[in-house]
């Protein structure tokens, strides 16, 4: 009997000198602007026997202190899990990624063919080059000026001078160092009368 409670008491005291289980760790940077690269590096206080990252986008890793690139745009919430048998400890920081370099816009709205002096609103949507949306762009609209006149939020007049003008409305966006433009055509065709003089 007494080595069987000696047995229980060794065991007991072997549990309570397992280490417990600690998660801690660091990223390179919090944000950025996709695609954006960060390396997840562990705290002199990590200790564990594995260690598992959520990445907050859908992948993760087993690595030690592994290095990942986020391509889409999002707040992405990192999660590393240390486990020492039944021992676990979490520890987690936030990633911010922006939209990256201009890659693209979508030019909508308006019309194929308008009267002289009438207006038609044109809508915009960019895209950076991993197809992640702007928010809030900058854009800059132009316009054929034999075509007629357009405002910086898209509304375009037409002028006077009948026919059809090919890429007459154009918008542009810089972003990153980077410059996207799309166009697109209109006709100006004969209207009802407006004045006349004598």
């Amino acid at each position: 009997m007494p080595l069987l409670l000696l047995g229980i008491a060794a065991l007991i005291i072997s549990a309570c000198s397992t280490p417990q289980a600690v998660a801690e760790f660091s990223a390179t940077a919090d944000s950025g602007n996709a695609p954006f690269e960060v390396s997840f590096i562990l705290g002199e206080l990590a200790d564990a026997d594995s260690f598992s990252w959520d990445f907050g986008d859908g992948a993760g890793s087993d690595e030690l202190e592994p290095t990942h690139v986020y391509e889409s745009a999002g707040t992405f919430v990192v999660r590393l899990t240390a486990t020492r048998g039944d021992s676990v400890a979490v520890d987690e920081t936030v990633v911010s990624v922006e939209p990256g370099e201009a890659g693209w816009i979508v030019l909508d709205g308006g019309q194929d063919s308008i009267t002289s002096f009438n207006t038609t609103q044109y809508t915009a949507i960019a895209f950076d080059v991993l197809g992640n949306r702007i928010d809030d762009p900058d854009f800059k609209w132009s316009v054929n000026a034999s075509a007629g006149d357009i405002s910086q939020q898209g509304k375009f007049t037409a002028g006077t001078d009948l026919g059809s003008f090919r890429n007459a409305i154009t918008v542009e966006l810089e972003r990153l160092g980077t410059v996207v433009t799309q166009s697109k055509g209109i006709e100006v065709a004969k209207g009802g009368l407006h004045a006349f003089s004598i």
